[in-house]
């Protein structure tokens, strides 16, 4: 019966908030290219280390370009920022893998 009741006390609160102003609505956050390379950097590096660098290139470029997609001021600087991270990932990694004359 208590289990009944909390249920419907939350969703009591739920619908009363649903139907709350927001009193500050969000704003979308720009971020910094740089940030986005040192990310993406960081996220081919690390994947990269762990499967194989190219894995770890898609990764990083994937994870830069899809999360730029939204309709933003620097989203294209982002996404450049992104991508360059990432080849630096890759680049860092092939170098301390010492494969750069591996075929496969």
């Amino acid at each position: 019966m208590k289990n009944v009741v909390a249920v419907l006390l939350i969703l009591a609160l739920a619908s009363a908030a649903m139907g709350a102003e927001i009193p500050f609505p969000p704003r979308p956050v720009e971020h910094d290219p740089g940030t986005w390379a040192f990310t993406t950097g960081f996220a081919s590096a690390a994947t990269g280390t762990f499967t194989k660098p190219w894995i770890g290139l898609a990764v990083g470029v994937t994870i830069g370009v899809a999360a730029n997609l939204q309709d933003s001021n620097s989203a294209r600087q982002n996404m450049v920022g992104s991508i360059a991270g990432a080849v630096g990932g890759y680049l860092l990694i092939k170098t301390l893998k010492r494969d750069w004359h591996r075929t496969r």
